[in-house]
């Protein structure tokens, strides 16, 4: 059963015992392309908000160079050892401060690769790797919340890269896309906060390392919102 038939089975059942759910808000969606072009599962709305409204196969290819094993640090030195998860591989990794390091790195085809309570995405829609990579989820898609739109979290806060799924909530929420988060600057993401429940606007609160510091006051660079450094997310056009 889609995700649709669920949805018209839940608002079937709901107007039995008296109740109306909320009605989606999500207008003119457009899928979310791979870079392939195929189906990635997701829709974008008109709002910039994007959704999950079906579950695919990606490809799992890691394709991330593998342990040196002259590295200073890590926890494995061949494929081998990474068998907590699926499709395992222990990958030549550079931190921070540049030192180098091996880590197992586990990816997804389906979200049957994933425990309980998590979801198959893909590297186009913000998993912050080059694989897809299971994460957290409150929802799977729309038949999941009350809203109809189970929306996706793609928030990195200057150290570390954060995507989850969770149910919107027009009542709760103060944002549906990064759009309505201008007024926070470049770096304003519409996100759920970790233990969070609703979308509300957030810029980026990390900063790896020391800034220079001039007279006792840091010199920055200003942020500049970019995508040159990751997967594009591409959207269907009509021709």
């Amino acid at each position: 059963m889609t995700f649709a038939s669920h949805a018209s089975l839940r608002a079937l059942l709901l107007g039995a015992i008296g109740c109306q759910a909320e009605e989606p808000r999500c207008v003119d969606p457009t899928p979310v392309l791979l870079e392939s072009g195929a189906a990635s599962g997701f829709e974008k709305c008109a709002d910039g908000a994007i959704n999950r409204v079906a579950s695919v196969a990606y490809d799992p290819m890691n394709g991330g160079e593998a342990c040196r094993g002259d590295e200073p640090a890590g926890g494995c030195l061949t494929d081998a050892e990474c068998s907590v998860g699926t499709n395992g591989r222990c990958v030549h990794r550079v931190g921070f401060e540049g030192n180098p390091f091996c880590n197992c790195e586990y990816a997804c085809a389906t979200e049957a690769d994933c425990a309980t309570g998590s979801v198959c995405v893909p590297p186009e829609l913000g998993s912050g790797t080059s694989f897809p990579q299971c994460v957290e989820a409150a929802c799977r898609g729309g038949s999941d919340c009350a809203s109809g739109e189970c929306g996706l979290v793609d928030f990195f806060d200057g150290c570390s890269q954060l995507t989850e799924l969770h149910c919107r909530n027009a009542e709760v929420d103060e944002c549906r896309g990064d759009g309505d988060c201008v007024h926070l600057g470049a770096s304003g993401s519409c996100v759920v906060k970790p233990g969070g429940n609703a979308f509300t606007c957030v810029n980026q609160n990390c900063m790896p390392g020391r800034p220079l510091l001039v007279a006792g006051t840091p010199r920055v660079a200003p942020t500049v919102r970019r995508a040159d450094w990751r997967h594009v997310s591409r959207t269907s056009e009509a021709s």
